[in-house]
């Protein structure tokens, strides 16, 4: 994982930084500062020799506990990145997920619409439907329009509103009809059904149903 692997180096460069902050404050650059007081000190006398190694020790331990509380400061942050790192690192993977499992839905639909009638021309789909029905079509009329700008399928696809009359038809092949429209024309379903009796005859009915689809932009 990237943030772990950052982290890591994170941790290492403070490590490196707070050793080369310990060497300039003991030996100084190029180890002038140790030679200067090296030189000063042989210069003194044995009590002042005492007082300055009471004195240095105490500073080097004073110097200690300050860069250990550093060290430990910074690990600490960076601990706590690490934790946010690993926590924005899953909520991206399960986001990823959702977003793969989504797209996969969302490509299942629009193949199973391409892969019907709203893969082709709408006119020549009922007109096949209606010869293998043998059914006479009196009118057809299609009407195109857009998908609301919240549908994912209006980048793809616009909303197909088809109006058929027939005359003369008995109600066993008219549901026969129907029901073929809906399980042949993928994602295409019946929305409105009107009736009216013949006068002629009364087991024919003239009708005329509206549709409605999608079809490939």
């Amino acid at each position: 994982m990237e943030a772990v692997s950052s982290a890591i180096e994170k941790v290492r460069g403070a490590i490196n930084e707070i050793n080369i902050r310990i060497k300039r404050a003991i030996y100084g650059d190029n180890n002038e500062r140790l030679d200067f007081l090296m030189d000063s000190f042989y210069k003194l006398s044995p009590d002042q020799k005492n007082m300055v190694l009471i004195t240095a020790v105490a500073v080097i331990f004073f110097l200690i506990l300050g860069i250990i509380g550093i060290y430990i400061n910074r690990v600490g942050n960076l601990g706590a990145n690490l934790n946010s790192s690993i926590s924005a690192y899953k909520a991206l993977e399960e986001k990823s997920l959702e977003y793969n499992a989504k797209n996969s839905e969302f490509q299942f639909i629009v193949n199973k619409i391409n892969s019907g009638a709203g893969g082709g021309a709408i006119k020549p789909f009922f007109e096949n439907l209606s010869k293998k029905h043998k059914i006479t079509l009196d009118s057809l009329n299609e009407n195109m329009q857009n998908l609301q700008m919240d549908n994912a399928l209006g980048t793809q696809f616009r909303e197909a509103n088809i109006d058929l009359r027939v005359n003369k038809i008995s109600l066993p092949r008219l549901l026969k009809f129907l029901a073929s429209i809906e399980s042949e024309g993928s994602f295409y379903k019946v929305s409105d059904l009107k009736i009216e009796a013949r006068y002629d005859d009364k087991l024919y009915f003239d009708t005329q149903i509206k549709v409605k689809g999608f079809k490939s932009k």
